[in-house]
C-alpha cells in the first residue's frame, strides 16, 4: 500500500484561516466539480471552498433559519449531499444549482433521517455510490478501538451491523496506548481504504486501513502546531490531502481561527 503519510510533510503544507463562521469547522467532502464542502458544528450551512486558494466560493443552507443541531460530518455522493449529527441521524439536500456561483446562504430544501447509533459520531464519507460511512468515537457499548457503521443510500437507514469492528489486537505495533486514540475525521481512497484524522493523546495523527480493512499505520503528524484540533479529511483527484482545523487556544492563550490545511504530494 502507497502509505499516505509518507506521502507528505510539513514542507509541502499550505494553510488557510477561515472566516469566523467556520472557527469550529467540522467535516469537510469533496464534489464532482472539485470544490470542498464544509460545515460548522452547530448551524446547517455548507459553505464551497476552492482547495487550491483556501478560498470561500459561496454557501447554501438547510431552511432560511438554518438547522441546528451537532454536525459531525459531510459527504457528498453524485449532486446528494449529507450532513450527520453526533446521534448518528442523517439531513439530505442536493447540491444546488447557482445564479452566481459566489451566491451565499442560499436556501435549499432537505430530507432528515430520525435515526441513531450505538456511539457518538465523529465523521462521515462516501464509500461508494451506495454507502455512507459513519466513524464513531465514543461507544455506547462493546470494547471497539474503532468502530464504523454503513449508511445504504438507497434505503435510507444504517446496515444492521457495523461495516468495520476492530479490536485491540488489530492495532498491535501501531499504538501504546490504545485509549488516548480518538477518531474525529474519516475519508476514502481511491483504492478503497480508508484514511482516518484524530488525535493520539495530544498528538494529531492519520490512521490508515487498507482495502481489506486491516490497519496499516497509525503515524503522528510532525507538526502539532500546525493541527492543534484537526476535525475533517478530504483527498482530492489530484491527491493533495486537506484538513480541517478548529480554531483552538494557541500557546500564548489566545483563541485562533479554523483553519484548512492542504498538502500536495512529495
Amino acid at each position: 500500500m502507497d502509505l499516505i503519510a509518507q506521502r507528505y510533510d510539513t514542507g509541502n503544507l499550505v494553510q488557510y484561516h477561515l472566516p469566523k463562521a467556520l472557527r469550529e469547522i467540522s467535516g469537510l467532502a469533496l464534489t464532482d466539480n472539485g470544490e470542498v464542502l464544509a460545515h460548522n458544528d452547530e448551524r446547517a450551512v455548507i459553505y464551497r471552498i476552492d482547495p487550491t486558494k483556501g478560498r470561500i466560493l459561496g454557501s447554501f443552507r438547510l431552511a432560511r433559519d438554518p438547522v441546528r443541531d451537532d454536525f459531525e460530518g459531510i459527504a457528498v455522493s453524485g449532486q446528494r449531499v449529507f450532513l450527520i449529527t453526533s446521534s448518528g441521524s442523517l439531513f439530505e439536500t442536493r447540491y444546488p444549482l447557482f445564479d452566481d456561483e459566489r451566491e451565499t446562504d442560499l436556501v435549499v430544501n432537505y430530507k432528515r433521517y430520525q435515526v441513531s447509533l450505538p456511539c457518538e459520531v465523529e465523521g462521515l464519507a462516501t464509500y461508494s455510490s451506495e454507502r455512507l460511512l459513519a466513524v464513531c468515537k465514543n461507544l455506547h457499548d462493546g470494547d471497539d478501538v474503532l468502530r464504523i457503521y454503513a449508511w445504504d443510500i438507497s434505503a435510507n437507514q444504517y446496515e444492521p451491523e457495523p461495516f468495520l469492528s476492530l479490536k485491540a489486537e488489530a492495532f498491535e505495533g501501531h499504538v501504546t496506548n490504545l485509549k488516548k486514540l480518538r477518531p474525529a475525521g474519516i475519508t476514502v481512497t481511491d483504492t478503497g481504504g480508508l484514511v482516518i484524522i484524530g488525535r493520539h493523546g495530544k498528538k494529531p495523527a492519520l490512521i490508515e486501513i487498507d482495502a481489506d480493512m486491516d490497519v496499516v499505520t497509525v503515524r503522528e503528524l510532525p507538526d502539532t502546531s500546525r493541527h492543534r484540533q484537526p476535525e475533517g479529511i478530504a483527498l482530492t483527484r489530484n491527491q493533495w490531502l486537506v484538513i480541517a482545523d478548529e480554531g483552538a487556544k494557541n500557546d500564548n492563550g489566545k483563541n485562533t481561527k479554523g483553519r484548512i490545511g492542504v498538502y500536495r504530494p512529495n
